[in-house]
């Protein structure tokens, strides 16, 4: 009892400070731009937290939008799909230029809910898919590619049209609450499945 007393008045000192921070009168460092969307506040929010040296562990953020059953767009100027990537890459790039150093000790990672079909529909979209790609960005990160690529050959694809998974989320997420978070607690983390290293970090 004693010690659920004293991590709420922890969360209400926190509370405290939080509310003192003026996300306005925020100067990002090393020439950093962050998007001027709820994406790109979100992302300065959470650099503001990692410099006050609150103890913030993890950060969970949402970038919506990506659901695009029609007019997807492909890489050319304007296109849907490529705005949404642009605003991606660049809210990923202000947070890491804004961090600066403090990036040794920063892992970021970006998952999706869901892949697309491997190929367009007839409304010039793709539909709910199976795989898809995540990044993991900061120092603590081994560079390069995870897993291996199923191709798009029809006897390759999953049910026809979905591109095939090559790698577990759990064992991504494994590498990263082990070895950069300290947890050892996989098996109460993710209970029933044996973790396989993958090299990430």
């Amino acid at each position: 009892r004693k010690s659920l007393h004293e991590q709420g008045l922890i969360l209400f000192d926190n509370l405290d400070f939080l509310e003192t921070l003026k996300p306005d009168d925020y100067d990002p460092k090393n020439g950093a731009q962050y998007p001027n969307s709820n994406y790109g506040r979100q992302l300065m929010q959470t650099a503001m937290l990692i410099k006050q040296g609150v103890g913030l562990e993890t950060a969970t953020l949402d970038f919506g939008g990506w659901d695009t059953h029609s007019n997807q767009g492909g890489a050319q100027t304007g296109g849907y799909q490529a705005r949404r990537l642009q605003e991606f890459a660049s809210g990923i790039k202000a947070l890491y230029s804004d961090l600066g150093g403090l990036m040794n000790d920063v892992v970021i990672l970006t998952m999706t809910e869901f892949g697309r079909t491997a190929r367009e529909n007839g409304s010039g979209g793709t539909d709910h898919g199976n795989a898809a790609a995540w990044f993991a960005i900061g120092h603590p990160i081994n560079g390069g590619i995870f897993g291996a690529w199923p191709g798009l050959n029809p006897e390759n694809l999953y049910r026809g049209r979905y591109l095939s998974h090559t790698l577990d989320f759990r064992d991504i997420f494994a590498e990263i609450i082990g070895l950069h978070l300290n947890n050892p607690n996989l098996e109460t983390v993710f209970p029933d499945y044996s973790c396989k290293p993958i090299g990430l970090l």
